[in-house]
């Protein structure tokens, strides 16, 4: 970690130079979004189906260095038939309770996640995913926001409170 004008700053070496990947650029301080409690709703999954998205935040990056979107949400999945995942953007999943199974496509390997456990999804991976019992897992994307979690539409905080 590196400080610039009291902000700390995330980095790496490469070629022996510390490369700056995060850093305030013009000095204005930007609100932070919260929901609270975004952990605790009930995500209900459709009749017939066993496993549903829901995102829950979605921004239009202003760096320069990054993807354009990166949304935030929670999957959650019951025991059904197999979800099909082919990916044209990034994404990490963080299971957060329960057990996932996630087959790569490209190696033919079943993953069993629980709680604690995390995957990265490239531009290209394609996955397979079930559960025999249920789980849950937060998630973080470079797309924009598709299904809006039905519990949480407008709990974002107001900025003009600050």
């Amino acid at each position: 970690m590196l400080r610039f004008n009291g902000y700390i700053s995330r980095h790496h070496l490469k070629s022996s130079k510390v490369v700056l990947t995060s850093i305030v650029s013009n000095n204005k301080i930007v609100p932070l979004t919260i929901i609270k409690g975004a952990g605790n709703e009930l995500i209900p999954i459709p009749e017939g189906e066993c496993a549903i998205i829901a995102d829950f935040h979605s921004i239009k990056s202003q760096s320069s260095h990054s993807t354009p979107y990166l949304t935030t949400g929670f999957y959650r999945v019951v025991p059904g038939p197999t979800r099909y995942g082919a990916y044209d953007y990034e994404e990490t999943k963080y299971v957060l309770k329960g057990q996932i199974d996630i087959t790569d496509e490209a190696t033919g390997k079943t993953h069993h996640l629980v709680a604690g456990d995390w995957a990265f999804f490239h531009v290209g991976s394609k996955a397979q995913f079930s559960t025999k019992t249920e789980g849950v897992a937060f998630y973080a994307v470079t797309r924009p926001m598709n299904d809006g979690h039905p519990n949480l539409v407008g709990r974002e905080e107001s900025t003009t409170k600050l």
